[in-house]
C-alpha cells in the first residue's frame, strides 16, 4: 500500500512537491495558516509533519 501528499499551485496548476511513504496510506490532511507546513495522519496512526516534501514523524498515537 502507498501513501502519497501532493502539493499544488492552483493558480498555475502545477504540482510543487510531493511526499510519497510505501508503508502508509494517508487518511487525512490540512494545511498550515502560513501553507508552509502540510500535516498528515495516515494507516500506521502517526501524524506527520510535511515541509519542502519531506515527512517528519510528529506524534505517535495509539489508535481508537
Amino acid at each position: 500500500m502507498d501513501g502519497a501528499v501532493y502539493e499544488w499551485d492552483s493558480q498555475k496548476g502545477t504540482r510543487t512537491g510531493e511526499s510519497v511513504l510505501k508503508a502508509c496510506s494517508y487518511t487525512s490532511v490540512t494545511v498550515s495558516a502560513d501553507t508552509k507546513t502540510t500535516y498528515a495522519v495516515g494507516s500506521d496512526k502517526s501524524l506527520k509533519e510535511i515541509v519542502d516534501s519531506q515527512a517528519e514523524v510528529s506524534e505517535k498515537t495509539g489508535g481508537c
